[in-house]
């Protein structure tokens, strides 16, 4: 019989009719052997008690039941486990093609079936309708910021700089310009969020996880005049680069700073620790070579313990260097720099960022330390720095005018 045959409702009456007939049977041919033959400890089930003080009470005694009896009851156990089984999966098979049924009443003759092509197609449909929503409030959002960004001084720039974080970006002119960056070259590691300004006294330190790293550094020459070092000292000067000499831009005959032997010497009476820049308009590598001797040499008596650095900036005038191309600009430096590196000195190049990103190519330069002037409460340039100029205009005890401002992220 197939389980779709069976009649659940009357499955229990069916296997209690079962039982009984055959219980039945078993009585009818056994029931003169349980009365007629009992065995010993067997008697009536009804007797009277024989006790004066029960007389006439009757008392009901069990009976032992034969093996049949057991039989009978396994036997019963079983159909009944049997027919519950057989109830149990006839109503899973039941809630299996109602679940079929169901399915089959939701894909209708009027479902539609595409093709593999078709879904190709609708899928690459909604992609694009999905770009062009994204473009359309791409688009919304930097109009919104735009606008904000053009209420603000400076705000367009900043705001271009957020949007290619792979290029440099600058004013030059009246232009945006964009460098890519080169990520092969050693990169800046300054986080800007630890850079912390004292607002009273406008100072910048360097602070990763609480821990001052950083180094106060004020770069001097001529246009300082006299210096009271020991009070810049005392106000917290740590370093000072003081400019040595320079080559001057319309006559090119190399110059001594009036000041630079006042200076160095006083500096490093108060116990600071000097460096030395010269400013170059060297146009051929002798003339650059020229120019580290001639520091060289002024600074032969003394104790430089930072660096002996080339500046090289533009000139607000015309100057003899105007019309070299970067790759000779950039050998020019390479030149002044080794030779001090070769005299026992730490070379090091200073250029602010239109100068370093636009007119020299920092793959030659990747292996002397920058000084990058840039004024501003954070740093935006992409390559290792050991030194930042931050202002050009600060306030130092013991100077009478505005001086650089750095720090330095190394120690000296």
């Amino acid at each position: 019989m197939e389980l779709k045959d069976v009649d659940i409702d009357n499955l229990d009456l069916a296997v209690d009719k079962s039982i009984r007939t055959r219980f039945d049977e078993a009585k009818d041919d056994q029931i003169e052997e349980l009365f007629d033959e009992p065995d010993e400890e067997e008697t009536d089930a009804t007797e009277y008690y024989r006790d004066s003080d029960y007389a006439g009470a009757r008392y009901e005694k069990p009976v032992k039941r034969g093996p049949l009896f057991t039989v009978l009851i396994v036997i019963l156990f079983l159909l009944t486990a049997t027919g519950l089984a057989f109830a149990i999966l006839y109503a899973g098979k039941d809630m299996f093609l109602a679940r079929e049924e169901q399915i089959e009443e939701e894909v209708t003759e009027d479902t539609p079936i595409y093709s593999q092509t078709q879904l190709d197609g609708m899928i690459a449909v909604a992609v694009e309708d999905a770009k062009v929503k994204q473009a359309e409030e791409t688009s919304r959002k930097m109009e919104e910021e735009l606008r904000a960004a053009s209420e603000k001084e400076s705000g367009v720039l900043y705001m271009l700089r957020d949007y290619y974080p792979d290029d440099m970006v600058f004013i030059y002119g009246s232009y945006y310009e964009y460098y890519p960056i080169n990520r092969d070259l050693k990169q800046n590691t300054v986080d800007n969020k630890d850079l912390k300004k004292d607002e009273l006294t406008g100072y910048i330190t360097y602070e990763p996880d609480g821990t001052k790293k950083s180094h106060m550094c004020i770069d001097v020459s001529s246009f300082q005049k006299e210096i009271d070092w020991d009070k810049a000292k005392a106000a917290g000067v740590e370093y000072a680069m003081i400019r040595c000499g320079f080559r001057g831009y319309g006559s090119g005959k190399l110059v001594e700073d009036t000041y630079f032997t006042s200076n160095i010497e006083a500096a490093t009476s108060a116990g600071i620790k000097v460096g030395v820049y010269f400013f170059t308009q060297a146009t051929s590598e002798e003339e650059a070579i020229e120019e580290a001797e001639y520091a060289l040499e002024l600074i032969k008596p003394y104790e430089v313990d930072l660096p002996v650095a080339i500046d090289i900036e533009e000139i607000d005038d015309k100057a003899r260097t105007d019309n070299l191309t970067n790759e000779d600009r950039t050998n020019f430096c390479v030149a002044f720099l080794d030779k001090v590196r070769d005299a026992g000195y730490t070379p090091m190049i200073y250029s602010n960022l239109k100068f370093f990103i636009k007119r020299l190519d920092m793959d030659k330069l990747e292996a002397y330390e920058k000084w990058y002037a840039f004024y501003n409460d954070q740093i935006y340039f992409p390559y290792e720095i050991s030194m930042w100029q931050y202002t050009s205009n600060g306030t130092i005890d013991g100077i009478g005018s505005g001086v650089d401002l750095n720090i330095t992220f190394k120690d000296y």
